[in-house]
């Protein structure tokens, strides 16, 4: 009953000049350099039964546009990414978070990197966030440092992580 419901349009588009690139980070086989470059754009639509509640924005719509890389060789991985994100609210949203007069837009950036230190089992990462909005007095950071150890590659693996945020929620 209380079920975002509605009509969805999406769709992607990716370049692959020297090779596929697989979704999962981490470069096993250490074999020669692969890139991919890819697009997306996707756009929501409320059928119209959703309301906001006191902790819920009722959304009438939702659309976001995509463009994100990755590279993978030679031990390397590296994936990038930028969103731009934009909603709009039933009626204006009461209280702070993402929304200001009734509507949000919501850019976001990332780039992850690993290498592979010891072939098909340890991997070294870093990786660094942003997100923006207008109702943030200033971009939401975060770093991250941390490794995996594959036990059966992505079936099996273990990860350790330190994520540190710097001006959480646009606020310093």
């Amino acid at each position: 009953d209380d079920g975002r419901e509605g009509h969805l349009l999406g769709g992607r588009v990716e370049f692959h000049p020297l090779g596929e690139v697989a979704r999962e980070h981490g470069d096993f086989a250490r074999g020669p350099l692969r890139v991919t470059v890819g697009a997306g754009a996707y756009a929501w639509r409320s059928d119209g039964d959703s309301e906001a509640t006191e902790s819920a924005v009722g959304v009438s719509r939702v659309s976001g546009v995509e463009i994100s890389g990755a590279l993978r060789g030679g031990g390397l991985s590296v994936d990038a990414e930028f969103e731009h994100v934009s909603a709009d609210a039933r009626r204006p949203f009461p209280g702070d978070g993402l929304y200001a007069r009734g509507d949000t837009h919501v850019r976001k950036a990332s780039l992850e990197v690993g290498y592979m230190v010891v072939r098909e089992r340890f991997e070294l990462l870093t990786a660094a966030d942003g997100l923006n909005t207008r109702t943030f007095d200033r971009t939401w950071h975060r770093v991250a440092v941390g490794a995996n150890w594959y036990v059966k590659r992505h079936g099996l693996k273990f990860s350790f992580m330190h994520r540190e945020s710097f001006r959480d929620e646009g606020v310093a």
